[in-house]
């Protein structure tokens, strides 16, 4: 029987279960980079599923949600900008920076601004991205590989995207709860 959330136990599992996602697209692209022979990205992933290990760490023992979100917005960013550098514009990493947008509705801040301060970052990293490595191709993919590379950005962005729909939906719910109890306490 699956576990109802509440307002107390929301926050953990948004983010732990975020820390997840992030750890399973970082371990299959550690594969991926594994297979193809890619060596510098195949080091930055394990690293990656090092980083997420310790966060959900973070996550899970001392409750820091804000530090946790702000760092998978700074590796993300990351994330992109060296595989878009030494893969291209056509292997389609971008497409991660535009999923993080959805994040603004993740908010453990005191100020509800900060989720839009990252969105803006993450616009202007893919503006300057696109503007720096549109049209130059820094290492040469054979098509299978660049194809593959495409289809695995293109899943893990619309997953991260399902996720935050999801979790969008949940929170919806726990709002509505609280609103039925206020309304019946006022009675």
């Amino acid at each position: 029987m699956p576990m109802k959330l509440n307002e107390n136990n929301y926050s953990y599992y948004i983010y732990r279960n975020l820390i997840c996602l992030a750890i399973l697209l970082h371990f299959g692209y550690t594969l991926l980079m594994g297979i193809l022979h890619y060596g510098v990205p195949l080091l930055y992933n394990i690293c990656s599923v090092l980083f997420y290990i310790g966060m959900l760490l973070l996550v899970m023992k001392k409750k820091r949600y804000a530090l946790a979100v702000s760092l998978i917005h700074l590796e993300t960013i990351c994330f992109v900008v060296l595989h878009t550098v030494l893969f291209g514009w056509n292997a389609s990493f971008f497409l991660f920076l535009i999923a993080m947008a959805s994040l603004v509705y993740f908010c453990p801040y005191r100020s509800p601004y900060i989720p839009y301060l990252f969105s803006i970052l993450h616009m202007l990293t893919f503006f300057l991205l696109h503007e720096q490595i549109q049209g130059t191709m820094f290492s040469s993919l054979p098509a299978a590989s660049l194809q593959l590379l495409f289809l695995c950005n293109s899943f893990g962005s619309f997953l991260t995207i399902l996720y935050v729909a999801y979790v969008s939906n949940a929170s919806a719910d726990i709002g509505k709860e609280v609103l039925k109890k206020q309304n019946e306490s006022l009675l």
